[in-house]
């Protein structure tokens, strides 16, 4: 039995992998692009990776595969078409959680309580300067009312790489008080101050029981965010935008920190708010004011056949801070793994730019001011020529 319930466990800690591992890899998946074999993004990677090729070699149509890279290849790899769809970018300050049914244990067998529950973040992710609050509430199954809650105990801890941080525990309320919005509302308030030394990725546990639940069982529910309390570098609100090639450029300005490479991402959006594009830029800052140019490609644009003002929306950045960086494999390969060897997992691989809540708005472009070429580069043709060659095999 024992056994069984932990090849369950493992099997439910795989999906949950994959699927926040989708969640991510959507940043540059067009809404009605092909999945094939699980990969999103370039559909061409799928025959890239040995294992499987090696595996299910098969089953892979290499011109269905040509196909769908084409397609994808109509825009440059950071700077996508962005659709309703895309919901993790559109708003990608949130991660909304699923209200889950909350099991009981009953002679040994497990069943559902009839209540369900919710452990929501407000945000995924808390900056300099901010502070995060996560919600707790129950309902009876199928229905709109909240039921009341007595919280037991709740548990906090911090995770930086292999270092744990143990800060002290959140207290929820729902007092109308210290972060809760409304008193009696039946929504239980945890409010988490990151201290300076709060970097790291924090996994909040409560367990509690409902009032309503005759068999007084005691449910827990678990999530995770990230506490980024010192910004590395802060956006200043200045911005430059300009046509360059029939594509639209949007440079920004970032007071930097801290010297590293930082990778920035924003939505275009029209004036009446439909999604229009999507950029992203990794490049190496050093200290000090700089300008970073966002691409929002010209074909994106005149597929939404809209003219200007546009909008940017959720400027944002992160610093690279994986103990492994790039200058350091690009040593002489005995300092490789002489550094390799020193090196210590003991923090976070980011550190987050606040978010520029303001949004960023354009001249008045001409639709016609816009170009809707293809995608072109000499990496593309070199990609198209290595698949044909597989073609060819």
């Amino acid at each position: 039995m024992r056994k069984r319930i932990i090849i369950l466990f493992v099997l439910l800690l795989l999906v949950g992998i994959g699927l926040v591992w989708k969640t991510k890899s959507q940043i540059q998946k067009e809404g009605n692009s092909k999945k094939l074999g699980g990969y999103e993004g370039d559909p061409s990677l799928i025959v890239s990776d040995q294992n499987y090729l090696s595996e299910q070699s098969t089953e892979i149509d290499i011109e269905q595969v040509i196909d769908d890279y084409m397609s994808w290849a109509e825009y440059p790899p950071n700077s996508r078409p962005l659709h309703e769809s895309h919901t993790d970018l559109l708003n990608p300050k949130v991660i909304p959680v699923v209200t889950q049914e909350m099991p009981i244990l009953e002679k040994g067998s497990i069943k559902a309580s009839g209540f369900s529950c919710s452990l929501q973040p407000e945000y995924h992710s808390v900056t300099e300067g901010k502070t995060l609050r996560i919600f707790l509430s129950c309902f009876r199954t199928g229905s709109a009312n909240r039921e009341s809650i007595k919280i037991i105990e709740s548990d906090l801890k911090g995770k930086a790489g292999n270092r744990s941080i143990f800060p002290p525990s959140l207290q929820a309320n729902d007092s109308g008080m210290d972060g809760d919005e409304r008193k009696g509302d039946l929504v239980y308030t945890f409010h988490f101050r990151p201290q300076r030394t709060d970097w790291a990725d924090f996994y909040l546990t409560t367990k509690f029981t409902i009032d309503a639940d005759e068999t007084h069982s005691i449910h827990s529910l678990s999530h995770h965010f990230f506490s980024s309390p010192i910004a590395p570098a802060n956006f200043t609100g200045r911005y430059e935008d300009y046509l360059s090639e029939g594509s639209l450029l949007i440079e920004v300005e970032l007071d930097v920190k801290e010297v590293g490479r930082y990778t920035i991402e924003a939505n275009l959006m029209t004036e009446t708010g439909e999604p229009i594009a999507y950029a992203r830029r990794d490049q190496k800052l050093n200290t000090g004011k700089q300008r970073v140019a966002l691409l929002f490609f010209g074909r994106a644009i005149t597929k939404r056949r809209e003219n200007g003002p546009f909008h940017m929306t959720f400027l944002r950045g992160e610093l690279n801070t994986d103990v492994i960086q790039e200058d350091m494999l690009s040593l002489p390969p005995e300092q490789v793994d002489i550094a390799l060897r020193s090196v210590r997992d003991d923090r976070p691989k980011k550190k987050l730019i606040p978010y520029w809540d303001d949004e960023i708005t354009t001249k008045a472009y001409l639709l016609s001011e816009f170009k809707a070429d293809i995608y072109e580069s000499d990496e593309k043709q070199n990609r198209i020529a290595e698949l044909k060659a597989l073609k060819d095999r």
